[in-house]
């Protein structure tokens, strides 16, 4: 008889965006709380584990850590399956790589998601490369152009600084386990 798995619910994240964005820089803050200033491009696609409890509940998070290059898209695709959250990563001082989530990253997830009730966190990083928020008009309307079709969550945060990373995750996390049973074992 096999063993009873420590954890009841198995949660699929996958974080996409264009390159050098951070989001291997993510993938390792929630893994294990590091930063490093380095940048490394990836290569394909990378995976981790980490083990949390939420509201009394035991949870296996897998978060795949995919790269941005063009080149890779088409591998990317197959990463959707079952995929119960996506991460949407920016940099907000590179409004290109913010105007690609509207104009390329959205249709592609559409065009391949298959699950109706995957959660999707857009989150605008490098927050402390901003000296000073004068651009709040324009994080307005990114709000309203991108959580109108109450599907997405725009947040702001600091990788670098660990600035508001866990509340964003958080939030993901909150939102996918209440609107998803399909992942309780």
């Amino acid at each position: 008889m096999d063993p009873k798995p420590w954890y009841s619910m198995i949660l699929k994240v996958i974080i996409i965006g264009d390159p050098a964005v951070g989001k291997t820089s993510l993938l390792r803050r929630i893994i294990d709380n590091t930063f490093s200033p380095k940048y490394c491009s990836s290569l394909g696609v990378d995976f981790a584990f980490k083990e949390l409890t939420v509201e009394d509940t035991k949870i296996k998070l897998q978060i795949w850590d995919t790269a941005g290059q063009e080149k890779y898209r088409s591998l990317i695709t197959t990463y959707y399956k079952l995929t119960n959250g996506i991460i949407i990563v920016f940099d907000l001082n590179d409004m290109n790589s913010f105007e690609n989530i509207i104009n390329n990253w959205l249709s592609h997830i559409t065009s391949y998601l298959q699950e109706d009730s995957t959660k999707m966190l857009i989150l605008g990083n490098k927050l402390d490369l901003q000296p000073n928020r004068s651009k709040e008009n324009d994080w307005d309307q990114m709000k309203i152009r991108l959580e109108s079709n109450g599907k997405a969550i725009l947040r702001d945060l600091s990788l670098n600084e660990a600035m508001r990373h866990d509340q964003s995750i958080s939030e993901l996390q909150y939102s996918t386990i209440s609107g998803n049973s399909s992942c309780l074992i």
